[in-house]
Order: structure tokens, then sequence, then C-alpha cells
């Protein structure tokens, strides 16, 4: 529509709004705003820099020369067993034979070696060392598999609770960009309510997400195995399973960035469910198509230019935690040739301090790119505007959001 603002003009603000609600500058106050912006899962999109992409042409080689010949596993030929006869004069005497009070008996010319007593000694020795190879083997396999399910459910674990953070902190954050005010307690107690509605959604969504993958995934094991071929598996059936997995993991991304843009301010204003949201959003004049998908084609893009900048700063950051780093552990260095007795210690001391540098570069870069963070989400609630001009929370529109 011709009264609609420009993206132009929603940049701007959008920028102007991300200074506004960050400023004036404190410390510890952008380490709360960046705890809740990490909590919320409100990063940069984009992509990373250092994925080397391989050509057309370059797979369609590898995957004819993967046909053409096929790995096949060398075949070794099996000797048949043979007597071996030394000479008595070039039997060596060993040490282990002096050791057990000799291994052999010395061989006449021209016979086979005889197996004295000793021999059933060292036969008892092995078997003996076999058994706590095979025990310390099993010992080793059922603490993988304790180990695995242990593993497996502190990991579901810690999704869950991250899941239940996010949903909580995304109207945090959404708070935190209305009114201005970091009051994490007070607004994670406001919105309990919308946030376990939103909590029990993810749930649904992400295991509604896994059962598909598990299933498309058995469909393509069982293709696999009835369409083996002498050469090894099907390639067709391997590249459209990868293929199909990838599209679920991009339009599973793609889904959680709608839902965080345009239904969570939606939930947030009229303290709706998901699918309440989405409904009032749906009835809106202004909603189409083309209008979602400009708005992920912008964000990409200045999420890609945003991503340069990030890996600057991230340069930056590293320089210095090298420099801050080198200045600590030379001088350590040169104090454990100087005194052996402190190289554990500092050693200790030293990987600590590597610890916290690199924790800290990961901050200071945090709060460098926070502006730029920050200036993403409020993007997105003026882009709304466009889709929903009766959710205007950050008063874009002339009037403010008079229509609400």
């Amino acid at each position: 529509m011709k009264n609609e603002p420009g993206i132009f003009k929603m940049i701007h603000f959008s920028w102007k709004r991300s200074l506004a609600v960050l400023m004036p500058f404190g410390f510890w106050r952008w380490i709360m705003v960046l705890v809740v912006v990490w909590a919320a899962s409100a990063g940069i999109p984009g992509c990373s820099l250092n994925i080397a992409t391989p050509q057309k042409a370059q797979i369609n080689t590898l995957l004819q020369k993967f046909k053409k010949t096929p790995f096949q596993p060398p075949r070794i030929p099996k000797l048949p067993p043979r007597p071996i006869t030394l000479p008595y004069e070039v039997m060596p005497e060993t040490g282990l034979q002096q050791q057990l009070g000799g291994m052999t008996e010395r061989q006449q010319p021209g016979t086979q070696i005889s197996i004295s007593p000793n021999a059933e000694r060292i036969r008892k020795l092995q078997e003996e060392d076999k058994a706590r190879r095979v025990k310390a083997r099993k010992i080793g396999e059922g603490a993988l598999l304790g180990g695995i399910p242990f593993f497996a459910l502190a990991g579901f674990s810690a999704l869950i609770g991250f899941l239940w953070l996010n949903s909580r902190f995304g109207f945090v954050l959404l708070d935190f960009l209305v009114t201005g005010k970091m009051e994490i307690k007070k607004s994670f107690q406001a919105h309990r309510e919308i946030g376990n509605i939103y909590f029990r959604w993810l749930l649904f969504f992400m295991g509604a997400v896994v059962g598909v993958s598990i299933l498309i995934s058995g469909i393509a094991v069982a293709g696999l195995i009835m369409t083996k071929q002498p050469s090894g598996p099907n390639m067709g059936v391997l590249v459209g399973w990868v293929f199909v997995l990838l599209a679920i993991l991009a339009a599973t991304m793609i889904m959680m960035m709608a839902v965080r843009d345009f239904i969570l301010p939606v939930m947030y204003q009229y303290k709706l469910s998901v699918s309440g949201s989405w409904g009032l959003l749906k009835s809106s004049k202004r909603l189409s198509w083309g209008k979602i998908l400009k708005y992920f084609i912008i964000v990409f893009f200045l999420g890609f230019l945003a991503t340069l900048i990030q890996t600057v700063a991230g340069l930056f950051s590293a320089v210095g935690v090298v420099v801050a780093g080198g200045a600590i552990i030379i001088p350590g260095i040169l104090l454990t040739k100087t005194i052996p007795l402190l190289t554990v210690p500092l050693i200790v001391v030293g990987v600590a301090i590597t610890v916290l540098l690199v924790v800290t570069g990961m901050i200071l870069t945090g709060v460098v790119m926070l502006p730029v963070t920050i200036f993403f989400r409020t993007f997105a609630l003026a882009y709304l505007t466009r889709i929903f001009p009766e959710c205007d929370l950050l008063e874009f529109l002339p009037g403010g959001s008079a229509q609400a």
C-alpha cells in the first residue's frame, strides 16, 4: 500500500530505537541485556563464512569415481601352517628364556622345535592376560552403554531447560524493547502464563520435527536396504535422504524465526496462545506471503552484513586475547624453567587464565555487537506493522498503537 512506511525508514527507526533502549552505556546493564538476548535466542540471522562449498562438477566427478571404483577391502591370503626348523647353532638364547629357566629345549639339527614344560606357564600367563583384556573391554563397553543413556538424558534435559528459558526470556526481551527497562524478575513473573503456553507449543513443535525426521530416516534406511547394489548403497536414495533432512532443518529454522518475529509480539500484546495469535494475524487484510518473503530476504541480507562486522569484531577480540595471554603465559614459562617446582601450579593457573580470556573475548564481542543484535529485533517489530498494524508495540506508525 502507498501509505506504508518504506524499508529504509524502518531501518533508520530501528537503529535509533536500538540505541535509545541501550543508552546510556552501562557495562553490567549491557551484560544483563546480553544474557537475556542469549536466552531468548535473538542472535544475528546469518551464515558461517568458513564453509567451503564444493562445485557441482566436483560432486559429479566424485560420485562417478565412487561408482566406478567401489571400495573393496584387501584380501589377505592364509598361509598353510608348517613347522619351523632351525639349525642348532643359530637358535638364540633369549632373555625371557633365561628368566623362565628355558622356554624351549635345544633343537637337534634337522628336527622340529619341541616345547619344554615351561611353555605351560607361558600359556597360562597368556590366558590370564587375555582374560584381563576381555574383562577390561567388557567394563568399557558396559560403561559406554550405561553412559549413553545418561548423556542422552542429560542432553535432553538441557534442551528442555533451554526451551523453557527461551519461552520466558522471549517475552522479557520484548518487554525491554517496549519499555526500555531491564527488570528481569518482574517481567519473568508477569509473562509466566503466556510463557508456559509458548513453552508447550515449542515442545510439541520440536517433538513433531524430531518425529518426522525419524520417520523419514526409517524410510530412507529401508530404501537403502531394499535397493542395495553390489557396488555400494544407492546414491539416489542417500542423496535424497540428506536433501530432505536439510530441507526439514531449513524449514524448522524459518518457522521458528517467523514465530519469534511475528507471533510472539501478538501474544505479548493480546495475551493469546500461539494458534490464537496466528488466527488474529491471519485475519489482517494486509497479510500476504509476498511481504513475509520480502522480510526474510531483507533480514538475511542485513544478517550477512552483520556477520561481516561480527567477524571483524571477533578478529580484534581474538588478537586482544592472544596479546593478553602471551603477556601472562610467557613470563610463566620462563619462571617454570627457573623454578621447576612451580611447573604444575603454573600450568593450572595458565589453563584457568586461558579459559577466562577466551570467555572474556566472547563477552566483549557480544557487547560490541549488542546494538546490532537489538536492531534486528526492533526491525522485526517495525516490519510487523506492515502486516498487522494493530500490533505497533514501538509506536512506529503515526499516532502510535491507537488501533490496539
